[in-house]
């Protein structure tokens, strides 16, 4: 589990307190970690698409990895790790510190029936709706940022017993590796 400096999560308050240039807006507290939302899904269900229902629960994941193993930290949605047609949504903020493009990578795992959506700024970047197996397949987005704080969310459902995690890659203006982004470094209201 990643732990946050509790001197990076002031400055990451002061930041959207006072802006980039100085000019001062509306304090927004943000607590580490990704919101993550549960949903069971009917039988019927469209891959690919956003549940039109209410989260069966939600936690917050600190976590390095888009993974159902978050789920065993709560009492409540620990049984859900097994379920079938399962639907994970992760969402939080996103600190941007570099003006310019910045691209998104979503690595889907080599078994399949599963979906993968992911939007910043609510836009959808990437998106895989697989359902065949053997083959890994990469979706990839981008999109112009600027300093501060972006919403990202990770949308994640699968058919089998056990959802499988996908890798998100970010690669950052004028970075030329990219990184893996986890749920531990987003921020949550």
């Amino acid at each position: 589990m990643m732990k946050r400096n509790p001197i990076f999560v002031m400055l990451a308050v002061l930041f959207v307190a006072f802006g980039a240039a100085g000019e001062e807006k509306e304090t927004v507290k943000v607590k580490s970690g990704a919101l993550l939302e549960v949903w069971q899904l009917p039988k019927n269900y469209r891959w690919g698409t956003r549940p039109q229902t209410p989260a069966v629960g939600s936690i917050v994941d600190n976590g390095n990895g888009w993974s159902v193993k978050a789920l065993a930290d709560s009492e409540e949605l620990a049984p859900m790790q097994s379920a079938r047609n399962l639907m994970l949504k992760w969402s939080g903020l996103l600190a941007v510190k570099k003006s310019g493009e910045w691209k998104f990578s979503i690595v889907g795992p080599t078994r399949g029936d599963y979906s993968i959506l992911l939007l910043v700024d609510g836009k959808e970047l990437a998106k895989i709706v697989f359902e065949k197996r053997g083959q890994e397949f990469t979706a990839i987005g981008k999109i112009q940022l600027k300093p501060g704080y972006h919403p990202i969310s990770v949308y994640a459902a699968g058919k089998i017993g056990r959802l499988i995690a996908p890798s998100i890659l970010v690669f950052e203006p004028g970075e030329s590796q990219s990184r893996p982004l986890t749920p531990g470094e987003l921020f949550h209201r």
